[in-house]
């Protein structure tokens, strides 16, 4: 390969965990750019600020912190009837014409043009409010008025609203790209930290930046094409990655000036551009040539980059977390730099890579991919590792003619398989997209159950050890989980290997349902049944159910009977009659058609944790895992 790809993807942020007090208390709700936090800690903050405006629903304070709770609540939370625009409407009539109410209404569809009034009418109340710069930027922005984008710049600087880090992290993407280069970004942290520099500073100022995600608004394209002399984009059929595509091509073939590309940007956008992409630090040039880039990462990092905010972090940083994870991209030029000194025998150079690599690697709490980088072979031929085949093919049970499914949901331990042999072969750009979030397990608990032992919460094994289900990580993840495996098994020259050629994949939502009943068409459950209980009471599968009365004829009373606060091994209790395990509740299963995962959750009610139940996803959760299928060719 011509160049490597970042290990972690930006936008899969870590999650911060919440407190485990008992008595949580309503607290200041920061965006995502500032500090995010789990799903469960937005859920717990929405109700407590829902309290205090029954109290007093004149609080103007409390409509802001469960506004922007109540999102949260919704997006990463997942939580369900949350309507964003009644409380908006709730909160205009008990606080007419405040900055909050104003704010609310323009913030509930902040790209209807019909709200845009709110905002200006939000920023004539209180002016000095920083919660509406970044709001202007964007507006001005699409419209072009620099002069206007140059104003709200100078007021985020005055209010003190930007972060150093990300400032820095910015710096040195302006000095990733060539003279009068073309720059290619994606949200928000890589492009308004870029426009504060450009705008506010005069850093950069020949570099065009061109934020994918506002481009796929027709009149902001056509503006921004005009500016920098590409012809009008007129091909907009299709989905949102489609269009992404079709306007990066756009910009490729018909830009006279270099384009690069942000190590930030969504891999969908680099994937048709692959093998013609180098890296310059953090960014990718697109160049048609061979071209060696050791030269380009020399400069740019030795003599270009203001590196010392990652070796030592000096000051105070809200966004300290977000810092952590977007200093990963430095890894892979670093990487590659790395292996030139090594090569070249400049011990001396190497030895500093080497201890930046580990300190990012640390801050990150991500020192894993580092050490198995060190540690793993030196060889780049892509080979896989030798599995246990007779072993595999025992796991898979007939669903129906040359279609096979695993008896169990894919554990930690065999993803973890995966990951290493991605580390072992420099897929770094595999890696980035199969990273495992990680998961504040005790975040989920009820307030009754928070200060249980860990012996209790985890009487049936810890949730991340390698026997349970892979849990908190993309679709295009379990995609690539698939065609690795497939691989694996297809190269593979074990003699007594049953099948010559397979695919293993996801299966569709018909194949999975067919799967789950186990022969039984009419039973809503699994095991054939009408009920989630036995006849002693006891629950025939990792549901949520700690609010229901316990049975004393069943194990373990304090998790409400069926054996788990959250994910369980993946062969626990009995398999249907097609030898299944799990096809109800542990963790819901992806399915070919993404955002659709099908049987329920350990975070579900049982009547959501049927055969013909349906999650819908946009986002990588603890309650969702997958199970491979094995269609047989030959």
């Amino acid at each position: 390969m011509k160049y490597i790809l970042i290990i972690i993807c930006f936008l899969s942020l870590s999650t911060f965990a919440i407190s485990n007090d008992t008595d949580p208390k309503p607290e200041k709700i920061y965006f995502l750019s500032e500090i995010e936090k789990s799903g469960e800690y937005y859920i717990t903050q929405a109700k407590l600020w829902e309290v205090i405006l029954k109290e007093d629903k004149t609080n103007a304070e409390a409509w802001l912190n469960y506004f922007i709770a109540s999102r949260y609540a919704k997006s990463i939370g997942k939580q369900t009837g949350i309507d964003l625009n009644k409380i908006a409407e709730d909160a205009w009539e008990v606080i007419p014409n405040t900055f909050e109410a104003h704010y609310l209404m323009y913030a509930r569809d902040s790209w209807n043009e019909e709200n845009k009034k709110y905002l200006f009418q939000a920023y004539e109340i209180a002016p000095q409010r920083p919660e509406s710069y970044h709001h202007f930027i964007a507006h001005y922005e699409m419209d072009r008025e620099t002069d206007k984008i140059k104003e709200f710049v100078d007021k985020i600087y005055a209010a003190g609203k930007f972060s150093n880090g990300l400032l820095a992290w910015n710096y040195n993407v302006l000095q990733s790209v060539g003279e009068d280069g073309i720059l290619i970004t994606w949200g928000d942290n890589d492009t308004y930290p870029v426009w504060l520099m450009q705008y506010g500073k005069n850093i950069r100022t020949d570099v065009s930046v061109l934020n994918i995600n506002l481009l796929r608004t027709p009149d902001y394209a056509d503006k921004m094409f005009a500016e920098i002399g590409i012809p009008k984009f007129t091909n907009w059929t299709g989905n949102e990655d489609n269009i992404q595509q079709l306007l990066t091509k756009h910009i490729i073939d018909n830009s006279k000036r270099p384009v690069y590309i942000n190590v930030t940007t969504n891999h969908i956008i680099k994937e048709p551009f692959k093998d013609d992409l180098y890296l310059t630090g953090l960014t990718y040039l697109y160049c048609k040539n061979q071209f060696d880039n050791i030269a380009i990462l020399k400069r740019n990092i030795e003599k270009k980059f203001a590196m010392d905010y990652v070796k030592v972090n000096l000051r105070y940083e809200k966004e300290q977390e977000i810092v952590n994870q977007i200093n990963l991209s430095y890894i892979p030029s670093l990487m590659l730099l790395y292996k030139h000194y090594v090569e070249s025998e400049d011990n001396a150079k190497a030895k500093e890579l080497k201890s930046m690599m580990f300190k990012i690697g640390k801050d990150a709490n991500q020192i894993e991919f580092i050490e198995r980088y060190f540690t793993s072979t030196e060889s780049n031929i892509r080979t896989y590792p030798e599995l246990n085949i007779k072993k595999l093919e025992k796991q898979y049970m007939k669903v129906d003619e040359a279609l096979m499914a695993s008896s169990t949901e894919l554990s930690i331990g065999d993803y973890d398989q995966f990951l290493m042999d991605l580390v072992k072969n420099r897929e770094f750009e595999k890696l980035a997209i199969c990273k495992v979030k990680k998961t504040d397990w005790r975040s989920f608990l009820s307030g009754k159950h928070k200060d249980l032992d860990d012996k209790v919460i985890f009487k049936h094994g810890n949730p991340d050890e390698a026997r349970m289900p892979i849990q908190n990580i993309s679709y295009e993840a379990a995609k690539l989980y698939c065609e690795w495996l497939t691989g694996v098994y297809n190269s593979s020259t074990y003699k007594k290997k049953k099948y010559q050629n397979v695919i293993f994949r996801l299966p569709t939502e018909k194949e999975w349902s067919k799967a789950a009943r186990g022969g039984h068409e009419i039973a809503p459950f699994p095991w054939g049944g009408y009920y989630h209980r036995n006849i002693k009471g006891c629950y025939l599968s990792n549901m949520n159910v700690t609010d229901s009365v316990s049975s004393t004829n069943c194990e373990s009373e304090v998790s409400a009977n069926d054996g788990g606060f959250f994910p369980v091994s993946v062969d626990a209790y009995f398999p249907n009659d097609f030898g299944l395990y799990g096809m109800s509740g542990n963790v819901a299963e992806m399915v070919a058609e993404k955002g659709l995962a099908k049987g329920g959750s350990w975070l579900d009610k049982p009547e959501n944790c049927q055969t013909n139940s349906k999650n819908r996803y946009t986002e990588i959760s603890p309650s969702i895992g997958f199970r491979v299928f094995m269609e047989i060719n030959e």
